[in-house]
């Protein structure tokens, strides 16, 4: 969070907790709260924030990199979370046609999605709402005691989109009441941060049971593991440098 000061230090900033927020006053985000599932919670909580008072919305793992003065012309700004490691497992590309739009409604879409973790949106904003709407239909905790966390924001975000066009595509896409930016935009881990990012998301799916080997958490786990071995090979250097 110290980033967001540095970099726009003129930027009110709002923390969203249990004094903010009323956590009974929807059964989804209790639900979720009363087995510490905090991330579903937020999944809701983010759009809430965002549709009654508008503004950005950074997860508390964002590093932001650039201020991001120039996208607050849109009404409503997100970015695509685009991971092609399980895109090409799921065989994700069969649920789309060629210009990236679904085949069959409302259904998840693997490794392609809408990124959740950083999203700017004027107050009462219909994607928004639509959002709002879906946790309000549906519960947390399931018949049966299982949980509603096998399909997650990004998915659920994307699917919502559908109604105002968005495709399955990794590209900037200028729809009527949204401004969908490309994945590097915001970038989901520091793996694919570019030179064009505004801020990079630190995620290590830590939403998930640990017994679940999700496709994600594998991609989060390689991830990392390549970013030790960078970090190692850079300390080698320096030890070998000193020591010349």
């Amino acid at each position: 969070m110290k980033s967001w000061q540095e970099v726009m230090p003129d930027y009110e900033l709002i923390c969203w907790d249990m004094n903010k927020f009323n956590i009974e006053s929807i059964p989804f985000v209790s639900e979720a709260c009363s087995v510490k599932k905090w991330a579903f919670a937020a999944d809701y909580i983010r759009m809430h924030a965002l549709f009654t008072e508008g503004g950005i919305y950074l997860d508390t793992d964002v590093i932001i990199k650039k201020r991001l003065d120039e996208l607050l012309m849109h009404d409503l700004f997100v970015s695509v979370e685009y991971h092609p490691e399980i895109i090409k497992e799921h065989d994700t590309l069969s649920l789309i046609d060629s210009n990236g739009a679904h085949k069959e409604p409302f259904t998840e879409k693997p490794g392609i999605g809408i990124q959740a973790a950083v999203i700017g949106g004027t107050q009462g904003h219909p994607f928004l709402k639509d959002c709002l709407e879906w946790y309000g239909r549906n519960r947390f905790i399931l018949p049966g005691g299982k949980y509603n966390n096998v399909v997650i924001a990004p998915e659920i975000y994307a699917m919502v989109a559908e109604k105002f066009g968005f495709r399955y595509v990794d590209e900037r896409q200028d729809l009527d009441a949204l401004t969908i930016l490309s994945s590097e935009t915001f970038a989901g881990s520091p793996a694919y941060e570019t030179e064009n990012s505004y801020a990079v998301h630190l995620c290590i799916g830590g939403w998930r049971d640990e017994p679940e080997k999700s496709p994600m958490k594998r991609l989060f786990r390689r991830v990392l593991q390549k970013l030790k071995m960078c970090a190692q090979t850079r300390l080698a250097r320096r030890i070998s440098a000193s020591r010349a």
